[in-house]
């Protein structure tokens, strides 16, 4: 009893370590007026239309192109607009709302599985410790946190024995796929439990409370949007095809990376796969779910973090099927230890090492810094600039790169890149609506800031460069780096 306890309090000081360091680097992102991702400003823009009125599935247009996701992110974001300023920080205000949930859930969960307080909570340190594997998604205008902890608490109260446990499950599961549509694969699973464990009535519960809204949502969607909203949602992802590297062994790789020690503390415990059988086929499904997400073109590693989440209780699960204190105090060992070498580059660790450099020099020069991750005073005031470059230019301004820009600066949408990539496909379900993007792109629009003039289209040919930007615009931080450099004008005809 001393030793698990003494363990888990170690585990928990490491923790509380990892928390504050990664908590400062989030805080100091909340109210960057910026992209700090490429993509946060065009799901502001879609919270901007959910606001308006104005419909997020439809034919693309030169003002804006629809998102494979679904709209709950964009919903409510934008029913907090009519409260408060639409901008970043609201966006990243619902982001870090909601992986506070979700880390809510992985404490109950870790309690449920028969952790103590100080070893539940060192899981959060876990979760915190793969925010920069994520890409630091966790605190971006992106669906994915609230996506994250709406599937959290449906896949922890699922297995309770109550009925409104199994009722609440289904319902949040829902609720989740209308965040994002791939959490619904983990019906399975919990269907499968449900079934097993508390007969096909206790299952036709579930369905009821999970698959009928989720149909009745789509149904209704559907209807509202003539038919588009399926074809934004299934028929224009799936023709983007799969990178094999990514899918196998890429994406199993990426989440043994993140957490080494723990997972091969938990493979050697595998007790846990029969004795919770529960967790063995969620984890299982997550990682099916993950690894299809990563290997899908275009898919970045923040499509990991709900298996990150899933791994974060793997080391309680795994102490509680071994069952007793030594295997609590061994759980609470490897976190620790874990979240000691949460900052350390193995790779450039190694090497110093076998530089000749000492251990202590090579591990100290081995760190990794989430500061990188957080923009300066200097970008900001950068931004400032660029958005008062913007408003002086001929309106419509196209920047796909970063449309948000262009609503600070008092102009008219620009359709998103990202957007335009999902549909620029042989086999799209919008393809044919790709040649009225290339006409607004060389009609439409009056002026353009951009990177450079590779962005296809047609723009090399219609567009002529005016000059370099006069602010120094910043890179964004994570994700695919954008940095805007140039204002383009159309050739005179």
């Amino acid at each position: 009893m001393v030793a698990e306890y003494a363990a888990a309090f170690a585990a928990m000081g490491v923790a509380g370590w990892v928390l504050w360091v990664v908590g400062q680097a989030i805080a100091a992102r909340l109210a960057y007026p910026g992209d700090i991702e490429w993509m946060e400003g065009a799901t502001l823009v879609s919270a901007m239309r959910a606001r308006d009125g104005l419909p997020l599935y439809g034919a693309p247009a030169g003002d804006y192109i629809p998102f494979i996701y679904p709209p709950l992110y964009a919903w409510i974001v934008g029913a907090l607009a009519h409260v408060f300023p639409l901008g970043y920080a609201l966006g990243r205000s619902v982001s870090v709302a909601s992986t506070l949930v979700a880390g809510g859930a992985l404490v109950f969960g870790a309690r449920r599985e028969g952790a103590s307080w100080p070893l539940a909570l060192s899981t959060l340190g876990l979760f915190a410790a793969c925010w920069d594997d994520s890409g630091t998604f966790y605190d971006l205008c992106r669906t994915d946190a609230l996506s994250l902890a709406l599937m959290a608490w449906a896949v922890v109260l699922t297995p309770l024995p109550s009925p409104r446990a199994t009722i609440a499950g289904g319902v949040l599961l829902a609720v989740a796929f209308t965040a994002k549509q791939h959490v619904a694969l983990l019906g399975l699973p919990m269907l499968a439990w449900v079934w097993r464990t508390h007969g096909r009535e206790r299952a036709k519960l579930f369905v009821l409370a999970s698959v009928v809204p989720a149909v009745l949502f789509l149904a209704g969607m559907s209807v509202a949007t003539g038919g588009d909203f399926l074809k934004w949602l299934i028929l224009v992802p799936a023709a983007h095809g799969q990178t094999l590297a990514r899918l196998i062994p890429g994406a199993q790789i990426e989440v043994w990376r993140a957490m080494p020690l723990t997972m091969t503390g938990v493979l050697l415990a595998a007790t846990w796969v029969w004795k919770r059988s529960y967790w063995a086929m969620i984890a299982g499904m997550t990682l099916m779910i993950v690894s299809i997400m990563r290997g899908h073109t275009g898919g970045y590693v923040n499509v990991l973090i709900p298996m990150f989440w899933v791994e974060c209780l793997l080391p309680v699960v795994a102490a509680s099927a071994w069952g007793g204190p030594r295997a609590r105090a061994a759980a609470g060992i490897v976190i620790a230890l874990q979240l000691a070498i949460w900052r350390l580059d193995t790779g450039r660790f190694w090497d110093k090492v076998r530089a000749g450099l000492p251990i202590s020099t090579a591990w100290a020069g081995a760190q990794l810094d989430p500061q990188r991750y957080v923009p300066t005073a200097g970008d900001e005031a950068n931004v400032r600039k660029l958005v008062d470059e913007i408003a002086k230019l001929p309106d419509p301004v196209l920047i796909p790169h970063a449309p948000f820009y262009a609503v600070m600066a008092g102009k008219r949408t620009s359709f998103a890149l990202i957007t335009l990539w999902d549909i620029d496909h042989v086999h799209g379900a919008f393809k044919g609506d790709v040649a009225g993007i290339d006409a607004a792109i060389a009609h439409d629009f009056r002026s353009a800031v951009l990177p450079d003039d590779k962005l296809g289209h047609g723009f090399a040919e219609g567009w002529m460069k005016k000059g370099p930007i006069g602010a120094r615009d910043p890179s964004t931080r994570t994700g695919w780096p954008v940095r805007l450099k140039y204002v383009y004008l159309p050739n005179p005809e």
